[in-house]
């Protein structure tokens, strides 16, 4: 006989939100515009992470075109890379550092300027 259960997913959305707002308020949660690669290159990505401060176990979540700085990351010892979609409230436990590209985050597909053009429709 069995007695294992599983997790609810609202119970795991709910983990992952305060793994990352704890990342958050500790100042270890970082958002990236742009990487500044235009080819793949370790030293390169290296060097950029170090001026952003990041040191130790670095999680870096990227979006679907981030495929230049894939191939800079990769090789980085202390470096795991995700999707945006494949982030899990252990990853970001066990990272000292969370890094997400700006094509990662939850509504970076949409235009920033929808919201004040549907405003301006209605009235």
């Amino acid at each position: 006989r069995s007695y294992a259960q599983r997790t609810p997913k609202k119970m795991k959305r709910l983990a992952l939100a305060s793994a990352l707002s704890d990342r958050l308020a500790d100042n270890r949660l970082l958002v990236v515009d742009g990487w500044g690669l235009d080819t793949p290159s370790t030293k390169a990505a290296k060097s950029a992470l170090a001026a952003m401060g990041a040191e130790g176990r670095v999680l870096v979540v990227l979006g679907p075109d981030d495929d230049t700085v894939r191939r800079s990351l990769r090789n980085l010892p202390d470096v795991h890379l995700v999707s945006a979609g494949q982030v899990t409230t252990y990853d970001v436990l066990v990272s000292d550092y969370v890094i997400y590209s700006q094509g990662a985050l939850p509504g970076a597909a949409a235009p920033a300027n929808d919201a004040a053009a549907t405003d301006g429709a209605d009235s």
